[in-house]
């Protein structure tokens, strides 16, 4: 089954299914940037996509969240992403599809 995460929808930090904790973890993935998180500094986004042509945040994004599903999620297969720019405020859509 393909689920649509959102970087603006609520994470939802107590799943109540195997389903529900692959999205929560793909929502942590897709939010936290390198070096924010505390004794895994290669985990998450790279913050050097900040103030990038939207072309390259969207091509650069589909590569590290490739590498970041394969390593952290793996039973989560990254099926579309899209960007929206709404009033310079950036918001990441993606389709994945859950294998559990």
């Amino acid at each position: 089954m393909i689920y649509t995460i959102s970087s603006k929808d609520e994470i939802n930090y107590n799943p109540k299914n195997e389903v529900e904790d692959v999205v929560r973890n793909v929502h942590m993935i897709l939010r936290v940037t390198k070096e924010e998180q505390p004794l895994m500094r290669e985990f998450a986004m790279d913050s050097d996509l900040i103030d990038k042509n939207i072309n390259i945040i969207k091509n650069k994004l589909i590569g590290l969240l490739l590498t970041a599903l394969k390593k952290y999620e793996p039973r989560a297969l990254l099926k579309n992403l899209d960007l929206k720019l709404i009033n310079n405020d950036l918001e990441v859509i993606l389709e994945i599809e859950v294998m559990v």
